[in-house]
């Protein structure tokens, strides 16, 4: 698409060539081409330095200097990695942006579907990508308990970025899309949604009577991941790498070879072996295997009869044996039908356990199906609960602002929703310090006509000493003034959940 530049002037009168056709993108790297001329002043920091961490296919550490080394050696080589990074964090980013969680958990299945996203460099759509997405998920920050974090798994097999990724050159990483929806955090206007951009005079990165711009960011279409020098949000790192190498390859090819062997090798023997097995077994079910040994048994002496009598003459009773065959071949008769009768007996009995294992089987599934339907329920009352607990705090902090005369009625609902994009130990921090500052505020001093003499208004109330009982509602005023928002919010939250 062509770019369409169009002149807008904002509310300060300063004048902005925009290009129409990508108002709606967004990078997180800070570039030459930011939207924003300038960075803001806000210096994210964590507790501890993050170290990559390298690992092989099994898990177990690997010393990355030593395989870079065997790599240039030519002793090993690397055909693939895995690289897990945090790409992107919820609140404000130095591009002037905020991304909020509830949108990110949804945005984050763009990095898979309907495609698995490229892993770019320097956000150059047009070129090689070093590798593709595998995996994304939302959850909490490694970095920081501040912010949650998109988590994304790349398989990189550009062998020339791969030394790159191990040698640590490449440790920071930058998120490239399209913005669904977007508000001004000074006004609350809408001024982007569905492609169509409705500007409302504030532009993010300018100040507005001492007020930030910054555009909130929602229903984000994730195009691409790119390693960055700079990116725009701090905590957008390389996280840990899995090492894929030739000789995992070649121990999982002969693995599959082992589980199925090649044709011209002992495969007939053991087949003839499994054969034999399976004949003995139903030999050993049916019996026949009892009646060979009786047929055997029973011709060898027939046999030797029969020559002992050849040789005295034939002088052999022929009738007797006869009826001893005839014997045998009855008692065979009967212990095949016992032993079928057992057999028929024992599949019975078992098809009736099978019937009742599955019947079991039956009743867990839909027991889990109802503890999964009941602990969906249960978060999405907590979620409910966490959020309108902290809509609560969120509205006393702005009470006691326009109270105060730091908000007004034009700014509030921005002035909300960026309260609401806070995480809640911020908010909590922030009620705090607006419950102190409101107990600094002088108060008026109770007053009574004289200090000495009893008011004889029969519609006062005095004490035993005659004065007035101003001293005790200035008490309770104080006691109302320490109320901080915090109880307020609680009382109601107390309420909700009785």
């Amino acid at each position: 698409m062509a770019n369409i530049l169009q002149e807008i002037t904002d509310a300060n009168g300063k004048s902005f060539s925009v290009d129409i056709s990508k108002i709606c993108d967004i990078n997180g790297d800070i570039g030459d081409n930011a939207s924003a001329s300038i960075t803001d002043n806000q210096r994210n920091r964590v507790t501890k330095l993050h170290d990559v961490e390298y690992v092989d296919q099994n898990g177990n550490a690997i010393d990355s200097t030593k395989l870079l080394n065997d790599m240039a050696s030519g002793k090993t080589h690397v055909s693939a990695i895995d690289v897990e990074m945090e790409a992107t964090h919820s609140g404000k980013n130095h591009n002037y942006c905020i991304y909020y969680e509830d949108s990110m958990e949804n945005d984050a299945e763009s990095f898979m579907n309907p495609f698995k996203k490229p892993m770019l460099k320097n956000h150059d759509s047009y070129s090689e990508p070093l590798g593709r997405i595998i995996q994304s998920w939302h959850g909490p920050s490694e970095l920081t308990d501040e912010r949650s974090a998109i988590h994304l798994k790349a398989r990189v097999t550009d062998q020339d970025a791969i030394p790159k990724f191990l040698d640590g050159r490449y440790g920071t990483v930058s998120i490239g899309g399209t913005m669904g929806t977007v508000t001004c955090n000074i006004c609350g206007k809408t001024i982007l949604k569905d492609g169509k951009f409705k500007f409302c005079g504030h532009w993010r990165g300018e100040s507005y009577k001492d007020q930030m711009c910054y555009w909130g960011a929602r229903d984000i279409e994730y195009h691409e991941v790119s390693t960055v020098n700079n990116p725009a949000d701090d905590f957008a790192q390389i996280m840990k790498v899995t090492v894929v190498t030739d000789s995992d390859d070649k121990k999982d090819s002969k693995d599959s070879k082992e589980d199925k062997p090649m044709a011209g090798t002992n495969t007939d023997s053991k087949a003839e072996d499994i054969k034999k097995n399976v004949c003995d077994m139903i030999d050993d079910i049916l019996g026949n295997k009892a009646a060979s040994a009786s047929d055997s048994s029973s011709k060898t002496p027939e046999g030797t009869q029969g020559e002992e009598d050849a040789n005295n003459g034939g002088n052999n009773d022929s009738t007797t044996q006869n009826d001893n065959g005839a014997t045998n071949d009855s008692t065979e008769v009967e212990q095949l039908k016992t032993q079928l009768a057992d057999a028929t007996a024992k599949n019975k009995s078992l098809e009736t356990e099978l019937s009742d294992k599955k019947t079991e089987l039956e009743k867990a599934q839909a027991d889990l199906k109802d503890a999964q339907t009941e602990a969906g329920e249960l978060k999405d009352k907590c979620l409910a609960l966490a959020s309108a607990n902290k809509e609560l705090v969120a509205d006393g902090i702005i009470a006691k602002e326009l109270a105060a005369g730091k908000t007004t009625d034009e700014t509030k609902d921005s002035r909300k929703e960026e309260l609401l994009a806070m995480s809640m130990k911020d908010l909590n921090k922030l009620s705090q310090e607006t419950a102190t500052e409101d107990n600094k505020q002088p108060r008026n001093p109770a007053h009574v006509t004289s200090p000495t003499l009893a008011n004889n208004d029969e519609g006062n109330n005095n004490d035993s000493n005659g004065s007035a009982d101003t001293n005790k509602t200035a008490t309770e005023d104080n006691n109302k003034a320490k109320k901080t928002v915090d109880d307020f919010a609680q009382d109601i939250v107390s309420k909700l959940v009785r």
